[in-house]
């Protein structure tokens, strides 16, 4: 009799280990996730940004020169850029006054900003929540002209 007793304790024992040891790597495992994550996400809107600033200038002068000649033009420098950055949806040009002149992707819902961000010497982040959605970029002319900024939409999809 106390030979099955004695198996029992010693089965319960490594029960108890293995179950010890899962939520140990359970938890080990969660935590992880949730660290990578944070790391990819402020790895994406750090690319984000730099994308933002890198190709404003060649948009922006591509959309002066070409705008009243029409759009083929800027849809080819503009899906040259946004080939090179996945996260980008969307881009459009704006005025002064938060008034779209070109968006790229005309089936997605008008990339609107407000006066205030379109006419801000400086970037603009917008986020919902802790992601961000939206860079509003100012295109500053060779001359040190302000007339447009650049919008990008930025997604998280894969």
């Amino acid at each position: 009799m106390t030979s099955k007793r004695h198996f029992g304790l010693r089965a319960q024992f490594i029960l108890l280990i293995v179950i010890g040891l899962s939520l140990i790597f359970v938890v080990l495992a969660l935590v992880s996730v949730n660290v990578m994550t944070t790391n990819l996400r402020g790895s994406l809107v750090n690319e984000s940004k730099s994308f933002a600033a890198l190709a404003t200038k060649p948009i922006g002068d591509t959309f002066v020169t070409y705008k009243d000649s029409g759009e083929l033009r800027i849809v080819q420098q503009v899906e040259k850029f946004t080939s090179l950055d996945s996260s980008i949806q969307n881009v459009a040009v704006v005025d002064l006054d938060g008034k779209v002149l070109y968006q790229h992707d005309k089936s997605q819902e008008v990339l609107a900003t407000t006066k205030e961000q379109a006419g801000s010497f400086e970037p603009v982040f917008v986020n919902e929540g802790d992601k961000l959605t939206k860079i509003i970029y100012p295109y500053i002319e060779d001359f040190g002209a302000h007339r447009y900024s650049i919008a990008y939409e930025v997604s998280y999809a894969v």
